[in-house]
């Protein structure tokens, strides 16, 4: 229980950097829609994890780090917002 708890502060921590970005990077765009949008898919991927993790066990990491690394070109052609530029 100690290791979920740890888990815990680090996936709070983790949300709070998110919406700490979110409100650096749309500082006169539309934050309320980004924030909404930010928790909603906390709110997706917290209830359909427990789910995926049934489905596929341990090989759920394998496949959520190949849809991570398959992201990255992706990211790298998107351009920063002109706040942070």
């Amino acid at each position: 229980s100690l290791l979920f708890f740890i888990a815990s502060i680090f996936g709070a921590l983790i949300e709070m950097s998110i919406e700490i970005a979110i409100l650096v990077a749309h500082v006169k765009n539309n934050q309320d829609m980004w924030m909404q949008l930010g928790h909603a898919m906390f709110g997706v991927g917290g209830c359909i994890g427990p789910f995926l993790v049934r489905i596929f066990e341990t090989k759920i990491y394998l496949i959520l780090g190949i849809g991570c690394a398959l992201l990255i070109p992706f990211f790298l052609i998107l351009e920063s917002p002109e706040v942070l530029r």
